[in-house]
């Protein structure tokens, strides 16, 4: 193993203890391999699975196994820069990169993404879901722009849009009305 390679840790978790313990490990990158630039826990899984973006390509790893489960050949036409999971929606992760667009992947089905955004002009930096509405992605790029935008049809939002108080508030006033 190369002494600069990126390494996966699996841990257990005891029950009488708040530490972790490092079970096992594995290198992601060695001789001949691609070039590693981004990773990402799941926060679905209890610190067993991870998403790595590697050159052009995402791969999903089960750290109990340490063995690979997905694989998304060129997601990118060019280099992955970042990747987030969908904090409300088990299986659905997006990612970025250079080839200037914004992918929306299921990791259960990985022959095409879900949906592709293409508002960058340049590199796209950084993808992150909002943890309280997951239709929320803000996105950063070389353009010079943070662009915020509004994913209602892959959110986990029944009906796509914010309800704050008032407009609670207001249908409970029309109600009584009635």
């Amino acid at each position: 193993m190369e002494d600069d390679a990126p390494v996966i840790y699996g841990l257990e978790f005891q029950e009488s203890s708040s530490q972790a313990v490092l079970a096992s490990s594995a290198s992601l990158e060695g001789k001949g391999q691609l070039k590693f630039t981004s990773g990402r826990w799941s926060p679905h899984h209890n610190c067993t699975q991870v998403a790595t973006a590697n050159d052009t390509t995402l791969r999903g790893w089960d750290t109990r196994s340490m063995s690979q489960i997905y694989c998304i050949e060129n997601a990118h036409g060019q280099l992955v820069r970042d990747l987030d999971f969908n904090p409300n929606k088990q299986y659905y992760l997006a990612s970025c990169g250079d080839d200037c667009k914004v992918k929306f992947w299921d990791t259960r089905n990985v022959t095409e993404p879900v949906k592709t955004l293409e508002e960058h002009s340049h590199w796209v930096w950084n993808v992150r879901y909002n943890h309280s509405h997951d239709q929320l992605v803000l996105t950063g790029s070389s353009d010079s722009r943070v662009i915020l935008s509004n994913m209602v049809s892959i959110s986990s939002e029944p009906f796509g849009h914010l309800v704050d108080d008032d407009d609670i508030s207001d249908q409970e006033d029309h109600r009584s009305e009635e």
